[in-house]
């Protein structure tokens, strides 16, 4: 009878970690001003990495860029009918496709809207290839007009 000895040896992927998300300005007005939503300082190996900014609204985490490559991502963000803090999560992934959730708050006061510059704000998404933030527009005004 012979004896053997086998040896197997393999790595795991770790999400990205170590980074953090913001936004900026902090605070500013529903589908009036534009924040610039980034996330900084991600480490990962397994390079490139691929972010997408999200948006909490009815119930649950809605896209507003899909993932891409580039850390920031320029929006209107949409009201809420009650309170004034709106959730955001940011999804980090590596080109293995592991992930981290980044959350993190801004601030945006509720104004009446005129419709007309809503519609033509959406128009224009629409037309530009934005379906992810043309749906937030006419979901909030729906709700908020």
């Amino acid at each position: 009878l012979a004896k053997g000895i086998a040896k197997v040896t393999f790595s795991t992927n770790l999400a990205p970690r170590l980074g953090t998300c913001t936004s900026s300005p902090k605070s500013g007005g529903a589908l009036s001003t534009n924040f610039r939503l980034s996330c900084d300082d991600w480490e990962d190996t397994d390079i490139p990495l691929q972010y997408d900014f999200q948006v909490f609204q009815a119930g649950t985490y809605n896209s507003l860029s899909g993932f891409q490559e580039r850390n920031y991502y320029w929006s209107l963000l949409p009201g809420k009918v009650r309170g004034t803090n709106i959730s955001l999560c940011a999804v980090i992934k590596d080109t293995f496709g592991a992930k981290t959730y980044s959350i993190f708050f801004v601030s945006v006061e509720q104004r009446k809207l005129n419709l007309d510059s809503v519609g033509n704000a959406i128009d224009s998404l629409i037309s530009g290839g934005d379906f992810n933030v043309a749906s937030v527009y006419l979901f909030r005004s729906c709700w908020l007009g």
